[in-house]
């Protein structure tokens, strides 16, 4: 071994790096917080890590591919069993949690979710669909009992209470 590449070696040894670089392949499938990835050549890779960290504890931020697209990998130790991505490009879903504070867009069933703990958007939503349901009508006559919102209003209301549900999980 020449001196240069004696060098090189010690100096990687001491720093730590690892002349790692990026293995380019195509998602074939998603399974939890891995995926199965195809390289270049034409061999499967199960078990790649969709983040360095996998798991999604307090706070995380997780990008998920979508199933077909282009990714980047790094290996942890050099070896093709300790894989995990670090280039997506196509994001079928993102998850974001910060202190409570969790938001997912899921492209896939084209849905959001957002939460902090104690409120759920979805939830209120759904309160107010509620709400809105069992409001009364106010009688001209005096004395008279009110009675329950008119059909159209139940309409309007059940179309609202629709579009949450299409829009939020």
């Amino acid at each position: 071994m020449d001196k240069i590449a004696e060098i090189k070696k010690k100096l990687q040894e001491v720093v730590g790096a690892n002349p790692n670089f990026p293995i380019v392949g195509t998602v074939e499938a998603l399974d939890g917080e891995t995926c199965s990835v195809k390289l270049v050549s034409g061999l499967v890779l199960s078990g790649v890590k969709i983040s360095a960290s996998v798991t999604e504890s307090e706070d995380y931020l997780l990008l998920e591919p979508v199933v077909g697209s282009d990714v980047l990998m790094l290996s942890g130790d050099g070896t093709l069993s300790n894989l995990y991505l670090i280039k997506v490009d196509q994001i079928g879903k993102f998850k974001f949690s910060q202190s409570g504070m969790k938001i997912e867009f899921d492209s896939v069933d084209k849905k959001i979710k957002i939460e902090n703990g104690t409120v759920n958007l979805k939830d209120l939503f759904t309160d107010l669909a509620t709400i809105l349901n069992s409001l009364k009508v106010g009688v001209v006559a005096v004395g008279a009992p009110s009675g329950t919102i008119t059909p159209d209003v139940v309409a309007l209301v059940t179309s609202f209470s629709t579009k949450i549900n299409t829009l939020l999980k």
